[in-house]
């Protein structure tokens, strides 16, 4: 898989993946993005371009981790806590890394 930022979005191109799929930085678009992962078996990591580095030349808030977005994505798959957003346990971890609005 492989993860570029375009436009103050996320895209996510699966080996399978004609198009890519779009995930905004938002608590939804981490919802999304994590069950994007799950239903591809959840991957160890993934490649991202040089954009999720410097995400704000690509749209995105300057200061904002995209890698950081992006491995809290493929936590939630991987231990099944995409349900547990908002618990007290996995909340913070969430709060950290989305931009509300």
């Amino acid at each position: 898989m492989f993860v570029t930022v375009k436009q103050g979005e996320f895209e996510v191109r699966g080996d399978d993946d004609f198009e890519g799929n779009r995930f905004a930085p938002t608590r939804e678009g981490l919802r999304g993005m994590a069950i994007y992962f799950a239903e591809r078996n959840a991957p160890e990591s993934v490649m991202c371009s040089s954009s999720c580095d410097f995400p704000e030349e690509d749209g995105m808030p300057e200061g904002f981790d995209a890698r950081e977005f992006i491995g809290i994505a493929i936590a939630l798959a991987k231990e099944d806590l995409i349900d547990e957003m908002e618990s007290e346990d996995v909340a913070p971890h969430v709060a950290r890394v989305v931009l509300e609005g």
